[in-house]
């Protein structure tokens, strides 16, 4: 698995007398690079609600093909790829066999989906996200002096094969939710549904309008206590049956 590069070096200020040419090089967009991560957890999300059934299903194949590309896209490999060419038809290639991986181990996407479960249960409820590396895993720093300032790059190798290529999609979610503290991981506060899902702004606390209206209406019901409500309900239902004969009435009789 190849992560993204960090900038993690500092300029030292000073008068530079050298005369060796300088490289210059744009910075990147802040905004760019945080929407950037924001998909990243949103795909990672996303997978982690999906039934594993659902996606091995025969008559949806180009789903499961979609998310073996989405992993492709993001470095992260069930075993080594054996080219460095990056382009639609490596990707293809890539997803095609990774889908076929997971047709020959069904047990394997339906582990994935539930260890990313877990991990995201624990962002949005605060608690401890700890990930255990395996046997023969490794942090790789390139620690010489980078080219451009600021940038020393690093890889995370995990083992080839099932178990390491699912620790290296529960990493890369972990390190996308780490890298991005604007990301808002949290659990619908309806009580009927506690989905996980990632807020566009700091004050959403429902997953989606229709949550936040049923919200809305249980808390008006909860109010006017049970009898109440249902007897305004059953008054209300007559009151609209009366209107609806008063109208046909008036239908007929223009007839």
């Amino acid at each position: 698995m190849t992560l993204p590069k960090l900038n993690t070096g500092a300029d030292t200020g000073g008068d530079d007398k050298s005369s060796a040419p300088r490289s210059y090089r744009r910075r990147p967009n802040p905004k760019a690079t945080e929407r950037l991560r924001r998909e990243n957890i949103a795909f990672m999300l996303t997978l982690s609600q999906t039934e594993p059934q659902t996606l091995l299903a025969a008559a949806q194949p180009w789903d499961l093909l979609k998310l073996c590309a989405g992993l492709c896209e993001r470095r992260i490999f069930w075993e080594p790829s054996k080219t460095t060419r990056r382009g639609a038809e490596w990707l293809a290639q890539e997803s095609e066999w990774l889908a076929q991986r997971f047709r020959a181990e069904p047990d394997a996407l339906k582990e994935l989906i539930e260890e990313l479960r877990k991990f995201f249960d624990a962002v949005a409820d605060g608690g401890r996200c700890e990930i255990r590396f395996m046997s023969g895993s490794a942090f790789v720093l390139k620690a010489a002096a980078p080219e451009a300032p600021r940038q020393r790059p690093f890889s995370f190798e995990t083992p080839a094969g099932r178990d390491g290529f699912i620790q290296s999609v529960v990493l890369g979610a972990a390190l996308y939710v780490a890298w991005s503290p604007e990301a808002m991981v949290r659990r619908c506060a309806r009580e009927a549904c506690r989905r996980v899902f990632l807020a566009t702004r700091p004050k959403q606390i429902f997953c989606s309008r229709r949550c936040a209206s049923a919200a809305v209406f249980e808390r008006y019901k909860k109010k006017l206590g049970e009898e109440e409500y249902r007897a305004r309900h059953t008054a209300l239902a007559a009151k609209n049956r009366r209107r609806k004969a008063k109208r046909e009435a008036l239908r007929r009789k223009g007839k």
